[in-house]
């Protein structure tokens, strides 16, 4: 049996007017092209919370609050175990300003329409329950 390093991953679901912001994660990382919510790996003794707020600056330029716990799930992938929690998020900054620093595609979607992309397998059952919320 092969050990799978574990990561705790935390993302941000930002809905505005009925549309959800998504990302595509670029070229040269792992699953690449594949569609996700912002967010990323917490790192050693960052909080949950702490972690969402970062990543959205980080890769979006945009202040945000994190309002709530939405779900949480473990995924093994073949390189790694994820646990990913889902937080609802509230934008402090305009999103005029927002902007992808990564080089990433960035959408807002419906979210009836979420499950026509092709998300993240660690994303999957939970954008089932969002598009029937």
């Amino acid at each position: 049996m092969q050990f799978k390093p574990r990561v705790k991953v935390v993302a941000g679901v930002l809905e505005v007017d009925g549309a959800v912001l998504v990302q595509e994660r670029p070229a040269g990382k792992a699953r690449a092209f594949l569609w996700e919510f912002p967010g990323g790996k917490v790192d050693p003794g960052e909080s949950s919370d702490a972690c969402v707020e970062r990543e959205f600056f980080e890769e979006l330029g945009l202040r945000i609050r994190v309002d709530k716990e939405l779900w949480s799930h473990q995924h093994a992938y073949e390189d790694i175990v994820v646990d990913l929690t889902l937080f609802a998020v509230t934008h402090l900054s305009s999103l005029d300003e927002m902007m992808a620093h990564d080089g990433q595609t960035i959408a807002w979607v419906q979210k009836t329409e979420l499950m026509a992309l092709d998300f993240c397998p660690a994303d999957k059952e939970f954008i089932a329950f969002l598009a029937k919320a």
